[in-house]
């Protein structure tokens, strides 16, 4: 007897089904009955996540107040001024003075000190009475009036003078500048030093080296530089132009 097999599963598989499954009520109660319990341990699952960040937020302050990073510092402190102020470590002596002949006139002027002094540029003043400088200043006089410390000179022709002055604060106590050895060199002229202690006017506490019939008088003529050792004070004066 041959069998449909079609017939044989739809009959069987529909029998099954009507026995395996109930009311229809009932299985739509089953249903909501599972939703609702998914639904609130969703919410209790939330809940407790929230509560646990809240946690965590609350904890941290006090966490972080009892242990201090050290890479963070809470007190303010005054920055660091780094600008020492203009002058030598220690008073320095001038151990002697070297002028050098050019063409026409002196045309360099070497201080040599026994100690370094700050290597900024001297700075260029217009008025040798009262220089408005940090440290060691430089000027050039005419030759109607010039001024070397209590004396003042008028000098023939139409050269005058270039004139250092280098403070007596940063000097050794007692420094004199006609105490200063001078060598001079080829055709230098004369190059008085004066100024100190027993001065009668020491053109405002400051050593005058005046350098006296100059290649030029012309302050674009004169450069004024410390060696990079801070020991050596360099004077160049550039001859005038015809």
């Amino acid at each position: 007897m041959a069998i449909d097999l079609d017939e044989l599963l739809r009959t069987q598989f529909g029998d099954l089904i009507d026995e395996s499954r109930g009311p229809l009520e009932d299985v739509e109660q089953d249903v909501l009955r599972r939703v609702g319990r998914r639904r609130r341990r969703r919410r209790v699952g939330a809940g407790c996540g929230v509560l646990a960040m809240l946690a965590l937020v609350v904890a941290a302050p006090t966490v972080m107040g009892g242990r201090s990073s050290p890479d963070v510092s809470t007190k303010r402190e005054a920055p660091a001024t780094t600008d020492a102020p203009l002058a030598p470590a220690r008073p320095v002596g001038v151990e002697r003075i070297d002028a050098y002949g050019g063409r026409t006139g002196t045309a360099l002027v070497v201080v040599h000190f026994d100690a370094p002094v700050p290597t900024d540029a001297p700075m260029y003043v217009d008025d040798i009475e009262h220089p408005d400088a940090p440290g060691i200043a430089y000027t050039t006089q005419r030759p109607d009036r010039v001024k070397v410390c209590e004396n003042t000179h008028w000098f023939p022709g139409d050269e005058g003078t270039v004139d250092v002055l280098i403070p007596v604060a940063w000097l050794k106590p007692g420094t004199r500048g006609s105490d200063i050895p001078l060598d001079t060199h080829g055709s230098s002229a004369k190059v008085p030093v004066c100024g100190g202690p027993d001065d009668v006017w020491p053109l405002d506490n400051h050593i005058q080296i005046a350098i006296w019939g100059p290649e030029s008088d012309d302050p674009d003529a004169v450069t004024a530089t410390i060696s990079p050792d801070g020991t050596e004070l360099v004077v160049e004066i550039q001859p005038t132009t015809p």
